[in-house]
């Protein structure tokens, strides 16, 4: 950002693209939304305008060859050809994921409801109070307070008598009925108990279940691997976990390992998920990046962190943000 005008650089500073937009987002799939003049559309990876609709009162990015438009205030999807292979006719839709995408329209009665359209435009039922994306091949919906799953075709293949579900991960989907939660597979069937206060989904081949009588994670048969004492637990990323104990000195965080060793103390005011290596942890106020070993491989001084992309994190230092590498070189000052 130059004034209040946006551009590209690559990672070496090198300026590819002018900052004349008055936005500009990550590129995906090849094309980044930019605007100007309060007009929409898509630049490529050399700079040039690729398409440029003007009649498009806003757009996204491109997701499975897609990409969300809208016109006239409804919204509908279009290729990277410039067809309109699904005409605008919803109230707002979301990016495709596995062959579908979610859409909402307002019903007579006022109400939003919910559904899927594929990519030649075939509708699921719309008719939901709410919707998650495809994960693993079936999206939960509910309505009525109630909770199930759809495939592609629109059926539901898991009724909708759950409480409260989330999203496929790894295989297994976690459920809950009278306040307490476990988890079903793609067929339905309850494989692990629904008997926890809580549970996380399912990550490199674990999950973070709680009870009444403390913290614990299980593999995907239910078998308890290890119990933690007095922490609260993440998922696992990278093969560590961070974990959280509340009893000293307000919120303090660490991380363990499969085994349920402190390998990373607990001294952290805020832990994240580790991404290519490395994690954003916050240590007197400010936040670094430490690697698998705890070791401090980027100082302490920035008042914003998020994970490493592609080799690069973006940092903030009061109102202003950059990238640094993994090196701790900060490729646009902060």
């Amino acid at each position: 950002r130059k004034g209040d005008k946006w551009g590209f650089s690559d990672a070496n500073k090198k300026l590819v693209v002018q900052p004349n937009y008055d936005q500009a987002y990550r590129f995906s799939e090849g094309l980044a939304v930019i605007t100007r003049d309060g007009k929409f559309g898509w630049m490529n990876e050399k700079g040039k305008e690729e398409t440029w609709f003007e009649q498009y009162e806003y757009v996204e990015s491109f997701s499975e060859g897609m990409a969300v438009f809208a016109r006239g205030g409804k919204f509908g999807f279009i290729d990277k050809s410039g067809k309109e292979v699904v005409l605008p006719k919803y109230d707002s839709a979301y990016a495709f994921s596995e062959g579908m995408a979610r859409v909402l329209v307002h019903s007579k009665q006022g109400f939003a409801k919910q559904g899927f359209v594929n990519k030649n435009g075939d509708e699921t039922q719309i008719k939901y109070d709410g919707a998650r994306e495809f994960s693993e091949g079936l999206a939960c919906v509910h309505l009525d307070h109630k909770y199930g799953f759809l495939d592609n075709k629109g059926n539901e293949v898991i009724p909708l008598q759950y409480d409260f579900a989330d999203s496929f991960s790894e295989g297994l989907a976690r459920v809950e009925r009278n306040g307490k939660q476990g988890f079903i597979d793609k067929s339905g069937r309850e494989v692990i108990a629904l008997k926890y206060e809580m549970v996380l989904d399912f990550k490199e081949g674990m999950a973070s279940v709680s009870s009444n009588t403390g913290d614990m994670f299980i593999d995907k048969g239910g078998t308890i691997i290890f119990t933690l004492d007095k922490l609260k637990a993440n998922s696992f990323s990278e093969g560590l976990a961070h974990v959280v104990d509340s009893n000293k000195h307000g919120f303090i965080q660490g991380y363990i390992d499969k085994s349920g060793h402190l390998v990373i103390p607990l001294k952290y005011k805020l832990a994240t998920f580790f991404s290519e290596g490395l994690a954003a942890v916050k240590l007197g106020g400010k936040y670094g990046f430490i690697d698998k070993t705890g070791k401090e491989v980027i100082p302490f001084k920035y008042d914003g962190a998020k994970s490493f992309f592609q080799g690069l994190a973006e940092v903030t230092v009061g109102t202003n943000f950059g990238y640094i590498g993994k090196d701790g070189t900060e490729y646009f000052e902060p």
